[in-house]
């Protein structure tokens, strides 16, 4: 799976990804130290409305399943 960097827009796949942050029920994914970093010190000037650089975490994902059946 590819997911894109929120902060450099950098596509990389999960497996090659030098860092992850949580930030409300969403995982981030990072092609560096320094972008992880960046998300780190200011998440809400890289997150908003929909979350295309991101994938709901496990718990939430089984929480919203859970919900619609």
């Amino acid at each position: 799976m590819q997911v894109n960097d929120p902060v450099c827009g950098t596509k990389l796949a999960l497996d090659r990804a030098a860092g992850q942050e949580d930030h409300r029920g969403w995982a981030y994914f990072f092609c560096s130290t320094r972008c992880d970093r960046l998300f780190t010190a200011d998440p809400a000037r890289y997150v908003g409305g929909e979350q295309p650089f991101a994938r709901p975490l496990a718990s939430e994902a089984h929480e919203e399943q859970g919900s619609h059946g």
